[in-house]
């Protein structure tokens, strides 16, 4: 018989999310770019770089938001680079204070019911976890 740890029972996972990548703000904080770049949540925005969407741990969608708007593509693997077949398939790992995906660690700063905003040193991102 096998006893499970501490961090084995706090450590969730999900397959079904949005990961988004780009910069955490005061929802009353002006900013030139494209409105539609914006996700608000409670007293923040986040405007949006990158968003990789997962249904089932599998990569879905790809959106880059630039400055006249969000480019919205299907994913396809025949498409993208090899780098971004790093991004193809993921499990998003939480595990107390860290959010763990594709081997890169961010800790967490807040979170709003099945929204989370996590850093580390070069990047913030906004995760939100889709409700089975």
């Amino acid at each position: 018989m096998s006893c499970k740890t501490n961090d084995e029972i706090l450590k969730k996972e999900y397959l079904d999310y949005q990961f988004i990548k780009g910069m955490e703000m005061p929802k009353t904080d002006g900013y030139q770019y494209s409105e539609k770049c914006f996700l608000i949540y409670s007293q923040y925005k986040f405007l949006t770089e990158k968003i990789f969407k997962y249904d089932n741990g599998i990569l879905k969608e790809y959106v880059y938001c630039g400055p006249e708007g969000p480019d919205v593509r299907d994913y396809n693997v025949e498409k993208y680079s090899k780098n971004k077949l790093i991004y193809s398939k993921q499990k998003l790992i939480e595990n107390q204070d860290k959010l763990v995906f594709n081997k890169i660690e961010y800790y967490i700063k807040r979170r709003l019911k099945d929204t989370i905003v996590a850093e580390n040193k070069e990047e913030t991102i906004l995760v939100i976890i889709n409700a089975n």
